[in-house]
Order: structure tokens, then sequence, then C-alpha cells
């Protein structure tokens, strides 16, 4: 007679969860989550009033959309913005020669953050693994995005660190670099 182990339901349930747990942690994607601060991701405010909110993350963007002159653009309609990390400015502005946002010139932040705005809401459910384009605010230029199989979503291929952070008008995704206008 064969010897074959049982385990009950509750122990399968548990060696399953344990295996996943560690399948996980020895996975490195080099994806870093920044949570949003909001335990659904909806905010009661207009999206540069948030990104007011978090310093921490976007003291740069708010300069480059406050020096643009484009804040009540930014706060009205319904849109969709990127929104670069410090970080990402940090590498943009070395990558540039720029010493700070007050350095880059007012066109050219315009020109940015018109291309890091949608003119409708979408958020990470509205994408699919297919890359499709869609149309930005700065007249002409598209903007391709996915989303993978583990649900991270990319814009022309940069990694979106946190998504689907949804103000009173649109939706705010967090870039790892400030997004580059092609040619």
């Amino acid at each position: 007679m064969k010897n074959v182990m049982h385990l009950s339901p509750t122990r399968a349930v548990a060696l399953c969860l344990g295996l996943v747990s560690i399948a996980w942690a020895g996975c490195d994607s080099g994806f870093e989550y920044v949570p949003s601060g909001r335990p659904n991701g909806k905010v009661s405010m207009p999206i540069v009033d948030y990104l007011k909110t978090r310093p921490d993350m976007f003291t740069s963007t708010v300069a480059a959309v406050s020096r643009a002159g484009m804040e009540a653009t930014v706060n009205s309609g319904t849109i969709t913005f990127f929104a670069p990390s410090e970080d990402a400015w940090k590498v943009y502005l070395t990558a540039n020669k720029y010493a700070s946002i007050d350095a880059v010139p007012v066109q050219a932040l315009k020109d940015l953050v018109q291309y890091h705005m949608l003119p409708e809401k979408k958020l990470s459910t509205d994408l699919t693994t297919e890359t499709r384009q869609y149309p930005t605010t700065l007249p002409g230029k598209l903007v391709s995005l996915r989303i993978n199989d583990n649900f991270v979503v990319f814009a022309n291929n940069n990694q979106v660190r946190t998504s689907n952070i949804e103000p009173t008008n649109g939706a705010i995704h967090v870039l790892n670099r400030v997004l580059v206008i092609p040619k």
C-alpha cells in the first residue's frame, strides 16, 4: 500500500501562500511602488492642489507647471496627468544641463507639461498589454501606453511608479522619468 501524504485544506492553503511568498521575494523587477497616501487613490482636490500636498514627490513638477503658466489648465477639465517624480526631474535637468527648473525655457516647460497631459481620464484598468498611442494636449504629439502582465503601467516605455491617483478632475500617474517629446 502506498503512503500518501494528506494535507488539510488549511495546511494546503498555508503551503501555497508560503511558496508564493518565496517566489515573490525572489523577483526583482526594480519596481518601487509609491503609495498615493490615500486608501483608494481618490483625492478630493484637483491635480495641482494634490501635487502640492506631496512636496517630497512633486516640488519640481509643481514648479514646472507654475512656471509654464499652466496651473489653471492642469486643475480644470478632465485629464490624465503624468507627474514626474523628483528623481525624474533630477535626471532630466542633469541630462539637459539645466541647474534647476528656473533655467528651463518657459516654452520648453509649457511643451513638457502639455506632453504629460491626456485630454481624458485614463486609469490603468483602461489599458491593455498592447501598446496604444494616445493624443496629448501638445498638438500633434502622441504618447504610447501599455500595461504589462504584472499590472505595471508604462508611458513611452517609462515605468509608472504609482498609478490611478484620482483627483477631482481626472487621474495622476507618477513617472520614474520625464517624458521626452518626440521630434
